[in-house]
């Protein structure tokens, strides 16, 4: 099952890979996998290959990873050498304010979210876990068959 959540997502954030401010409605048109992390958080790091091998078997036309890191002020470095070391092939927005973590009410890291194309946030059924939620809270193998393919079922979903 899959209901719109009724909460609408436009934030706008410096992006890390193009070096300019951006925002969530810049992929409008697009399913938005929206993954919340930090570099503090060893299930973040963890999960961030997945992500990686994920947005290269999506069609980048119909979908997209962003993240949003949540590291403190002064953490810009550091969140540029794990882009460089992890091989991130995606939108990575900085929000040291934490003001998506308050907007999303995220109780804890790593938390993804999917967004619709329209930018709302999705309440979806976790394919692992089989629970209903606007989010899936901890990490997942994000590059396997079982998310490539819930991915993909959703892009046709909301096509």
């Amino acid at each position: 099952p899959v209901s719109i959540s009724g909460k609408k997502v436009d934030f706008s954030f410096y992006d890390f890979k193009t070096n300019s401010l951006k925002k969530i409605s810049d992929y409008k048109g697009r399913l938005v996998v929206l993954n919340i992390w930090a570099s503090w958080c060893p299930p973040c790091m963890k999960e961030i290959p997945d992500f990686v091998e994920l947005q290269t078997k999506l069609d980048q036309t119909k979908a997209t990873v962003i993240s949003i890191n949540v590291d403190k002020r002064g953490s810009e470095q550091k969140i540029r050498e794990i882009i460089a070391q992890k091989g991130i092939n995606f939108p990575v927005f900085y929000d040291p304010d934490s003001e998506s973590t308050r907007f999303l009410s995220t109780t804890g890291f790593p938390e993804t979210f999917i967004i619709s194309k329209e930018g709302e946030v999705l309440t979806i059924s976790d394919p692992e876990s089989g629970k209903l939620s606007d989010r899936i809270r901890a990490d997942r193998k994000w590059g396997s068959a079982l998310y490539v393919d819930f991915i993909n079922n959703l892009i046709k979903r909301d096509s």
